[in-house]
This record gives structure tokens, sequence and C-alpha cells, in this order.
């Protein structure tokens, strides 16, 4: 599904775009419900759970999802999974770094290990965050690299697989998906990861460093073609 709602976020679009509508959904970290608020909007008719463990702005979440006036979606003021249901389909975590996200899967990971499948907008480690997933036991099923806000994000769908696939490190490190589109968000990311290393080679005297470093922009090179 492309971006489907201009008024939010790029971030949050494309968050919606790799959701399955014909899944039910939970929505950790809610905040203000604006990812439900696409959803609702795009006619998305499975249960959803939103889940938003601080008060503020679960009461603000309230007061939207009020204004949405649609009976597929209840709440929670809890943390994590906490208070989730092990029969929902789909786990929506946005918006946090990876030591939070992990965290939130070990607190419940007999019950994290069921569900289907996790979208995940992590801002930090995203090799780690695929090598924990695949260890978990899900394939990358999807991937979106959109550029907001002068930041890159990364936003990957994970599914239950019975078989751990075998990625190259090149794969945990930039995505498999990413690789294989070469969308030119992607590509523009990786242009900017090697202007950013041609600045350092320009300042360091050490020259074991610049080896290394002009090893890695050609590696990056390659990626790209």
């Amino acid at each position: 599904m492309d971006l489907i709602n201009s008024k939010y976020s790029k971030r949050l679009n494309a968050i919606a775009s790799l959701i399955d509508f014909d899944k039910s959904l939970v929505d950790v970290g809610s905040d203000h419900g604006f990812l439900v608020s696409i959803l609702i909007e795009n006619g998305f008719k499975k249960p959803i759970l939103a889940v938003e463990n601080k008060k503020g702005p679960y009461e603000n979440l309230m007061k939207n999802i009020a204004r949405m006036d649609a009976s597929n979606i209840s709440t929670s003021l809890s943390n994590g999974l906490e208070k989730v249901d092990s029969s929902y389909q789909t786990i929506v975590i946005a918006g946090m770094g990876f030591s939070t996200i992990k965290a939130i899967i070990e607190k419940d990971i007999e019950k994290a290990k069921s569900f289907e499948n996790y979208i995940i907008d992590c801002h930090t480690n995203l090799t780690e965050v695929r090598e924990y997933f695949v260890n978990l036991g899900y394939k990358i099923e999807d991937e979106i690299t959109i550029f907001e806000d002068e930041i890159f994000y990364d936003i990957i769908s994970f599914k239950k697989s019975d078989k751990k696939p075998q990625y190259k490190s090149l794969e945990l490190k930039y995505g498999p998906k990413n690789l294989q589109n070469l969308d030119k968000i992607f590509i523009l990311r990786i242009l900017d990861e090697i202007s950013y290393k041609e600045r350092i080679i320009e300042k360091t005297t050490d020259l074991t460093k610049k080896e290394t470093l002009i090893n890695e922009i050609s590696e990056l090179k390659r990626l790209i073609g």
C-alpha cells in the first residue's frame, strides 16, 4: 500500500503501508493514536489495541479515538505487551531504540514469540534489530527506507518463519529487501554514508583508519552499483 494520508508524517504512513489490513493489530507505544487514525481513515476493520504507558499521551489517545467513532478500537494504559492478548496477529513497535524494544520483548518472551508479524520502526542499532528478530524466529518480509526531518528511517516488517533464514552480514546491516529493491531513498542513504566516511578520511592522519574507510566506501559503492 502506498503512503496513505499526507497530513501525517512520512514515517507513520510508511508504517501503515506495511500493515496487513486483514489481520488484528496492536500499536505498542501508541502515543496520541495517529497511526490508529491513519488505519481507521483508510478502512481498517480488524480489532486494534492501542497501548500507551504514559498518562498524558494516553488521555490524548482516548480523546482522539473518541473522535474516530470506531467500534474496533480498544486501549490499554500499560507497558509493552503485558496486557496484550496472544490472539492478536500484528504488533507494531515504533519510535523507540533497540534496547527499549528488546526489553519489551524479553519481558514477555514466550508471548512475544507467538505473534505472526512485527512491524518495527527502531531508531538505533538496526543490525542488532534484524539479528534479534531473526533469532526470535522471524524472517524479514519487507522494508522501507524514508528520509524525514533530516533523518533516515528503516521500517521493517518481520513475519513468523518455520525455518531460520540465513542472511549475510551486509543484509543484516542494510536490509535484504533494501539491497534487493535499491529504492532511491535507500541509495541516498548509502551516498550520505559514503560522504560521511569521505569527510573522516580528509581529517584523519591514521593511515590504518584511512585504509579501512576506503575499503568500506568501495563496498558501499558496490552495493548500489
